[in-house]
């Protein structure tokens, strides 16, 4: 499944973004769609991050790794795509673990 991960990643932050403007009934902001996808990515990117150090203890095939940097790559991208989106449009008020906003914070620099 790991090399689905960028494409479905990619396709749920489009949307996300896209329904700042698109989504008149409110859909997506009454479901916290933006805090659970937030939450989501940063946790998967938490879990690549620990992935680096299984490599050293864990004999990972080439293939998997080449597949979790690019799924990585895209989860780094979609959140940064997600945090100028609703920079001025609802970013401040989700609440997210203190490990994830220092995750948000590192991806803003």
């Amino acid at each position: 499944l790991l090399p689905l991960l960028p494409a479905a990643v990619a396709g749920l932050t489009g949307w996300v973004c896209l329904s700042r403007d698109l989504d008149e009934r409110g859909v997506v902001q009454q479901e916290d769609t933006l805090q659970k996808l937030l939450c989501e990515l940063c946790g998967a990117l938490c879990a690549f991050n620990g992935l680096r150090s299984l490599t050293l203890t864990f004999a990972l095939s080439s293939s998997l790794l080449r597949h979790a940097e690019s799924a990585q790559e895209e989860v780094k991208h979609s959140l940064q795509q997600l945090l100028l989106t609703f920079e001025c449009a609802g970013l401040e008020r989700v609440r997210l673990p203190p490990t994830y906003k220092r995750l948000i914070v590192d991806l803003s620099r």
